[in-house]
């Protein structure tokens, strides 16, 4: 919908703003997730979502970045914090977009270090947990939770 459009029946509008940057991510954005397209919408992130590997996010040595496995379940954290900062940190617990069902906890990574821990001096923990359908509600919920639980009774 663009601005100044006729809003469907009983749909709010969105922003005029918000508009703007709707229209510009095309048609594949308003495409609606589907019990019988979520495999390839799925496959379709899997391609072209970024995926920085340990190496990549240490950023030639910018930070400390380790893959931690949280026991007992099947969610991986990305440990990274600012190179040569000792001791506890204040800590962002990320986890990843995409409705439980889309992402990984790579892709936001490089953003968040750059613009977020090198600055503040901040630790960033982002939880790579199982996706929807082949893991169901509430296990995906609770391997979030116990990687925040991994993460408070580790610091």
């Amino acid at each position: 919908m663009n601005a100044g459009d006729t809003p469907s029946e009983g749909a709010p509008p969105f922003d005029p703003e918000l508009n703007v940057v709707l229209a510009s991510l095309g048609d594949a954005v308003r495409e609606p997730l589907t019990p019988e397209n979520l495999a390839a919408v799925q496959r379709r992130d899997l391609a072209t979502r970024p995926r920085p590997t340990v190496r990549d996010l240490r950023a030639d040595g910018l930070f400390e970045v380790a893959e931690v496995r949280v026991a007992g379940r099947d969610a991986t954290l990305l440990s990274a914090r600012p190179a040569g900062l000792t001791g506890p940190l204040p800590l962002l617990y990320y986890m990843h977009g995409g409705g439980m069902v889309l992402g990984n906890a790579a892709c936001v990574l490089p953003q968040l270090l750059r613009e977020w821990a090198l600055p503040l001096g901040i630790a960033v923990v982002s939880v790579e947990y199982g996706l929807a359908p082949r893991v169901r509600y509430p296990v995906l919920v609770e391997d979030c939770y116990a990687g925040l639980v991994h993460v408070s009774w580790t610091r």
